[in-house]
């Protein structure tokens, strides 16, 4: 299990796209790639009836992510979602339905400006991990 969360300039720049893309709602996917390096972001539909303020991944969305991760030789490191108006932080309801304690949940912010933060999430525990860019 990583404990920090590596982006290539790449996948910084697809994560500002999705976030920026998506405003007014929040935006969601996986990410996948190997050892807390981020290689791959697959985009999914935000099936959350409230996306405005929330995320959901649809379970089918989930699989056919992590096929599309296995069949390019990868494993899925965490998912990311946005916060079109409020700063990276999990929010009580991320931390909520945060199902998946190994995983690194990355979350964007657009407020007061584009900024990614990453963050284990488990059993109601929220603990920021390292993100680094690389160039």
């Amino acid at each position: 299990m990583a404990d920090r969360l590596i982006l290539s300039a790449r996948v910084h720049a697809e994560l500002r796209a999705e976030a920026t893309r998506a405003v007014p709602f929040e935006c969601c996917g996986v990410l996948a790639g190997r050892d807390g390096r981020v290689t791959a972001v697959y985009a999914v539909p935000n099936a959350a009836e409230e996306r405005l303020t929330r995320y959901e991944i649809d379970p089918a969305e989930l699989w056919a992510a992590r096929r599309r991760a296995h069949d390019e030789g990868l494993e899925v490191v965490g998912f990311y979602h946005s916060h079109p108006r409020t700063p990276p932080v999990p929010s009580s309801y991320d931390v909520e339905r945060a199902y998946y304690p190994d995983a690194i949940y990355a979350i964007a912010g657009l407020v007061p400006a584009f900024e990614v933060r990453a963050f284990r999430i488990g059993n109601g525990l929220v603990s920021q991990v390292g993100l680094e860019i690389e160039e």
